[in-house]
Formats: C-alpha cells, structure tokens, sequence
C-alpha cells in the first residue's frame, strides 16, 4: 500500500485477515490522500477499535 493511495474496504479486509493471525486490540490505517466513505462509517462504528489516521491527526497540535 501507498501512502498516496485512497484507503477503502479492501485495506481494511486485508488488515482484518492479518490480524486474525496476531490478535490486535485496534485497527490503525495511515492515508495522506483520504478514505472512503464506507471505511469512515465501519471506523465510527466499530467503537474505537479501527483508527484512521490522516494528515489532519498525524499533525494535530495540542
């Protein structure tokens, strides 16, 4: 994956199947270009466990 690439479902499924072999707490997807819609909806309801992490808050200042 690149860091230029729009992050979608198929990002997610591929993270999801990884971490079935190595049981993680939550979910972080890096993207300097965005995410899907759908990726943002299944993120708000998957009550914290899926991060999306964009430019906005790998720079966010205190």
């Amino acid at each position: 994956m690149k860091w230029g690439e729009t992050i979608g479902m198929g990002h997610l499924a591929r993270l999801e199947k990884i971490a079935t072999l190595r049981p993680a707490r939550r979910l972080l997807l890096f993207s300097g270009t965005g995410f899907m819609p759908q990726l943002e909806e299944a993120a708000r309801r998957s009550a914290g466990r899926i991060q999306l992490i964009g430019l906005d808050r790998l720079y966010e200042s205190d």
